[in-house]
């Protein structure tokens, strides 16, 4: 008796973005930028398409260190990072028009695991932090929002505090350090910043959406590309595998829409 063929995944390409808070650290190429390998920081949130460039997004973060070497530090920073990186493409860095090769801002970046959790880590990575969620939150989801967000009138409320970490770092950096030392401190924040999180659920559902949206667009984009140029992929069915797998998730991703089945293949980057 012969055996029903089993239908394969299809192979696809895993997009390079990170989350909201996610801490990142900047890859060995392009070494081009002045925020060069091993630097590290924390993603914001995703604004827009970098000019022309539809593989290529504008990620607002905070950078916790310059390079390798680099000391603690605490900027604000809009790094400019692919959507899609494969290493084909790495190895060639000859691509007129199709990535800013030479901006002093582009980077590939890939997320960190620290150790622990973020009570633990250290009070400037838990600063940025929690500058990153505030950015997020302010800049990014407030304006997906049909309803004025009310803050707590007590200026000692842990989110009015969170609010304003960074500029008391900024203002004072040793009295802040030591006042994020203290673990219940950190607690009431985090608690607070995770509160006003679920609140902004709806608002984060079309945040991601919209991101989901420049996703499947740079998907599109390379999927041309490659038509005309191998050099981004050997094999022209992995791009158009990739674009139907994320143009799939958007009835599932949009606000309000379907919820995609338990057993669906989820993505491994930003999704």
């Amino acid at each position: 008796m012969s055996k029903t063929p089993v239908e394969s995944t299809p192979k696809i390409i895993k997009d390079s973005l990170v989350r909201p808070g996610q801490k990142f650290i900047v890859k060995d190429f392009p070494r081009e930028s002045s925020y060069g390998p091993g630097t590290l920081g924390y993603a914001c949130y995703i604004s827009q398409n970098y000019g022309d460039y539809r593989n290529v997004v504008v990620l607002n973060t905070w950078v916790t260190r310059k390079g390798k070497t680099g000391k603690e530090r605490l900027d604000s920073i809009n790094l400019y990072i692919p959507l899609f990186m494969t290493e084909a493409m790495e190895k060639h860095d000859k691509y007129p028009g199709y990535f800013p090769m030479g901006d002093r801002y582009y980077v590939h970046i890939e997320p960190v695991q620290d150790e622990g959790s973020i009570l633990t880590v250290s009070p400037v990575d838990f600063i940025a932090w929690v500058g990153a969620m505030i950015s997020y939150f302010h800049n990014a989801l407030f304006g997906q929002s049909d309803q004025p967000i009310i803050m707590p009138e007590d200026k000692s409320d842990p989110i009015n505090l969170a609010w304003g970490l960074i500029d008391r770092y900024q203002n004072d950096i040793a009295s802040t350090v030591e006042k994020v030392q203290d673990e219940e401190y950190r607690k009431r924040m985090v608690r607070a910043i995770r509160r006003l999180e679920a609140q902004l659920t709806r608002c984060a559902a079309a945040y991601h959406y919209n991101v989901l949206h420049k996703i499947v667009e740079g998907a599109t984009w390379l999927r041309r590309l490659s038509e005309q140029d191998s050099r981004l992929a050997p094999d022209l069915k992995v791009w158009k595998d990739t674009e139907a797998f994320y143009y799939g998730l958007l009835p599932t991703m949009k606000p309000g829409g379907p919820k995609p089945e338990k057993k669906a293949k989820k993505a491994k980057g930003y999704l």
